[in-house]
């Protein structure tokens, strides 16, 4: 199968796709998206290659690549979700089926943004999402909401207090 779905961002055939904050998906998101800064390696038959992504929800995320997809494109997304939380390394392995919504290029970045929207998940991914969207929720708080980091923090010092003062 030929690479049709995918454009090359120097290619005089990339055409100018709907602006991320202007799609009807963007009115019409159902959850929360959270800033996040890992890797995703992103699949098809004909296509292979490991993007970071930087915007989580559990519905879907948002990448930057080199190149544009098309919207409708479907494609696998294997997330390693691994996130810091009290004190310990969460991690999961998310293997999800998604379709472009959106691709855009952006020059501050020099590269498409895409969103992609999940498809037909686990339940079991489901929860994953959840859990690490959650997790980053509680993260991305602004400055002066510090209740749970703060409660979070004394937790951890407490189990540190505890391991030290063990013979």
């Amino acid at each position: 199968m030929e690479n049709q779905g995918i454009v090359d961002f120097d290619s005089a055939a990339a055409v100018p796709l709907a602006h991320p904050d202007q799609s009807a998906e963007a009115n019409n998101r159902r959850s929360d998206r959270h800033k996040i800064d890992q890797l995703v390696l992103v699949y098809s038959s004909d296509y292979t290659k490991v993007l970071r992504y930087f915007d989580l929800s559990v519905g879907g995320l948002c990448l930057r690549a080199k190149r544009a997809f098309h919207p409708n494109d479907r494609l696998q997304l294997d997330l390693n979700l691994k996130m810091l939380t009290k004190g310990m390394v969460w991690e999961e392995n998310c293997i999800a089926s998604a379709e472009v919504v959106y691709s855009v290029y952006q020059k501050k970045y020099n590269a498409y943004l895409t969103g992609f929207r999940f498809l037909d998940l686990e339940p079991q991914i489901v929860q994953a999402l959840e859990t690490a969207c959650s997790y980053l929720a509680t993260q991305n708080r602004p400055i002066h909401d510090t209740g749970a980091a703060l409660e979070e923090l004394g937790a951890y010092l407490a189990r540190l207090m505890e391991k030290s003062l063990l013979p």
